[in-house]
This record gives C-alpha cells, sequence and structure tokens, in this order.
C-alpha cells in the first residue's frame, strides 16, 4: 500500500476542525493510538493499539523531509497485540512509544489526520491515498497535497520531517 503525505505542527486544531467540515471531508471519528516502535535496521515498524480499529502490526518506509514523500507500508491485523509486543522487545526491542489522540477525516481519497500528541503537542497529518496502478511522484496527488496545505493554511515552518517517534527520541523520550 502507498499514499503521498505530510505532517505539519499546528496551535489550533479547532481552527483545522472547521476548515476539514467547511471543505466538506466526512467526520471518522476520534480515538486514542498508542504506536509501540521497535528498533529495526531498515524502515519502521509499529504495533498501534487504537480504540476504534484495534491492533494492527504496520511496517512503512518514508524518507524524512518537509516536502511531500510517498510512503510505502504493509499493515496485518493483531490479535493478541500484549503478547507480540512482548516478543517484539525480547527479541528486537522497543525504541519508543507515542501515544496521541486522532480526529480523523476523509475528502475523497484523503485522510486528514488532526492529532494531539502526548509530550509533543498538536498536528496535522494529510494522506493522500495511492493504489498499486497510480505511478510514482503522481502529479494528481501532488497538486492535491499543494492545495490541501493552502487551505488548511500550512505553512514552511510548521512542516515535520520526521516521525512522531524520531521527535520522541530526539527529546530523550522512550
Amino acid at each position: 500500500m502507498r499514499n503521498l503525505e505530510i505532517k505539519a505542527r499546528t496551535d489550533d486544531l479547532k481552527r483545522l476542525h472547521n476548515i476539514a467540515a467547511n471543505l466538506g471531508a466526512a467526520p471518522g471519528g476520534k480515538h486514542r493510538q498508542v504506536d509501540t516502535y521497535f528498533k529495526t535496521p531498515n524502515g519502521r515498524l509499529k504495533l498501534r493499539e487504537s480504540s476504534m480499529t484495534g491492533n494492527e502490526l504496520i511496517a512503512y518506509f518514508r524518507p524524512d523531509g518537509t516536502q511531500a514523500a510517498e510512503c510505502e507500508y504493509e499493515r496485518l491485523r493483531v490479535q493478541d497485540a500484549t503478547r507480540l509486543k512482548k516478543a517484539l522487545e525480547r527479541t528486537i526491542g522497543i525504541s519508543v512509544v507515542v501515544v496521541k489522540d486522532r480526529e480523523l477525516y476523509r475528502l475523497n481519497n484523503v485522510r486528514i489526520h488532526l492529532d494531539e500528541v502526548e509530550k509533543l503537542g498538536d498536528f496535522i497529518e494529510l494522506e493522500v491515498e495511492l493504489d498499486e496502478m497510480t505511478p510514482t511522484h503522481n502529479p494528481d496527488a501532488e497538486i492535491m497535497i499543494r492545495e490541501l496545505i493552502q487551505a488548511f493554511d500550512i505553512k514552511p515552518e510548521d512542516m515535520v520531517e520526521c516521525s512522531y517517534a524520531d521527535l520522541l527520541s530526539r527529546h530523550g523520550e522512550v
């Protein structure tokens, strides 16, 4: 699976909620996510425990940078998150745990995430879903991201170049 995505800091989630509604984005609900990241030599591997969608093991590959970037990922449903977390912790180790409250909106093939991340603050993520037939460097997806960056009034200095896990690690959180 693939998407084109960006992440940015915000100091006004309420304003972003209003913009999402004015754009006609459909609310998808608010839920708590606990993402446990494991030490890996390549890409990122996390166990997501979600109050809305259940438990998933997610492996993903995304280059760091403040520009929209393609992310490749695989998601696997997990029945017993506690046992899997314990097994992965013992074999490869936990690098960091990210806890967030996420409000989801959907606008066509775009997921809009409004996140309150513990120890980091508030963020917006925009993810344009790409199907397997969509070519890399898809101009339509790039245009959609640019239009949404403008609609949400996201400034270049607010763009975040890495994952929440990386931000927490930089602040010495584990």
